[in-house]
């Protein structure tokens, strides 16, 4: 594990070192006045705390602390739109077609793999996992623990749910009753939406029910247009009911005669 993290953290350092290498070419004439010139000198700042982060702290990118500002929208600029050199590449012709304020993403822009998110699966035999019990796991957890604090660890067995996947879901309970341990799949589901700030929220029709993938916080209009666009521009509400209504009244029309269907605005995450 120690080998696998010290690959990854050299990987980066070899991208970033790189990306500074570009960054400061292309920086050289940076004067002090425009806001593109700021932004520049921004980045190069963030970029070389990255580096500073993998080689002298020794530490995942991850494991850092960053700011709003260097993580999602490290610094916004006036971008003009629809910019033509003319063919001497002396003059500039700059056709303004529309203003908008952009945040460039540093940290999250340069997809560096000790930025990721980590879960620890580790396969068990099929009779360790049952009985909860493996020489290995207790060193696993210590080394996460002392290196990694926080980052999930989820023992599973390929061999059970090699099994468990190929039956139908009464043959499946029955099968986990008679071993005595269940799936893990879900969980290792839930801990990978988990650890990426993902959720999912369901549609329904009487022929299919579809799970739809968002990030937390959405709200309801971008929510409804990962489905279509055409909903997020005209969305005006949503009708909200929770699983476990429909679980227990049985039909959406018997959820709603129950009081337990909602309905939920734009604001609505």
């Amino acid at each position: 594990m120690e080998i696998i993290q010290t690959e990854l953290r050299l990987k980066d350092i070899e991208w970033v070192e790189k990306h500074i290498e570009g960054l400061k070419r292309s920086g050289r004439s940076l004067g002090n006045t425009s806001l593109a010139d700021k932004a520049k000198k921004e980045e190069i700042a963030t970029v070389e705390k990255i580096l500073k982060t993998l080689t002298v702290d020794n530490k995942d990118v991850r494991k850092a602390e960053w700011t709003n500002k260097e993580v999602g929208t490290s610094f916004r600029f006036r971008r003009i739109i629809s910019l033509r050199f003319l063919s001497d590449e002396k003059e500039l012709i700059a056709r303004i077609t529309q203003l908008v304020e952009e945040g460039i993403e540093v940290v999250n822009g340069l997809t560096l793999l000790t930025a990721k998110p980590i879960t620890y699966l580790v396969n068990l035999s099929e009779r360790d996992y049952v009985r909860k019990k493996n020489k290995w796991l207790p060193k696993i957890k210590a080394w996460i623990d002392t290196n990694n604090p926080g980052d999930p660890l989820i023992p599973f067995s390929v061999a059970l749910e090699e099994r468990l996947v190929t039956m139908s879901p009464e043959e499946r309970k029955e099968e986990e009753t008679k071993v005595g341990a269940t799936s893990a799949l879900g969980k290792i589901t839930q801990a990978g939406y988990s650890s990426l700030d993902l959720i999912r929220y369901f549609t329904c029709g009487p022929d299919e029910v579809r799970a739809w993938t968002i990030r937390q916080g959405t709200k309801a209009p971008q929510a409804a247009g990962v489905i279509h666009s055409d909903f997020e521009n005209k969305f005006v509400c949503g009708e909200i009911m929770s699983y476990d209504d429909l679980k227990e009244h049985g039909s959406e029309a018997a959820v709603k005669a129950a009081g337990k269907l909602r309905q939920q605005g734009k604001p609505y995450e």
